[in-house]
């Protein structure tokens, strides 16, 4: 397969994951480790800006997502259901996540080269 059929399946792949994680939870799949390594280098990427655009999209629905896990009420109970189920070390995993994402964002807004990125 040549590199370019190759990018242009990632660039669809990413769009599909984009728009499934806007609507459903696929928290499970694992995956963070995929888009964040990519999104930790956006300066650097040698990859299409939809790509990158693509993976900035998932990591912030993978962060809602979690924080919608959380907050979920426990109608039984009347009351939060703070870990839903999920490991107490979830919680502090997710707040590594949105702070590594914020400082991510903010960098990508001062000095991200590509334009489409900085306006995401």
């Amino acid at each position: 397969m040549s590199e370019m059929t190759e990018l242009i399946e990632l660039t669809e792949v990413t769009h599909k994951l984009a728009i499934l994680y806007a609507c459903h939870d696929v928290g499970p799949w694992g995956v963070w480790d995929f888009v964040y390594e990519i999104v930790q280098n956006l300066a650097s990427e040698q990859l299409p800006d939809e790509v990158l655009k693509n993976c900035m999209t998932i990591a912030y629905f993978s962060i809602i997502w979690d924080f919608a896990c959380f907050m979920e009420t426990d109608f039984l109970n009347d009351a939060p259901n703070i870990l839903n189920g999920r490991d107490p070390t979830h919680l502090e995993l997710l707040r590594t996540r949105v702070i590594s994402f914020a400082c991510i964002l903010r960098a990508a807004i001062q000095s991200c080269p590509i334009q489409v990125l900085r306006e995401e």
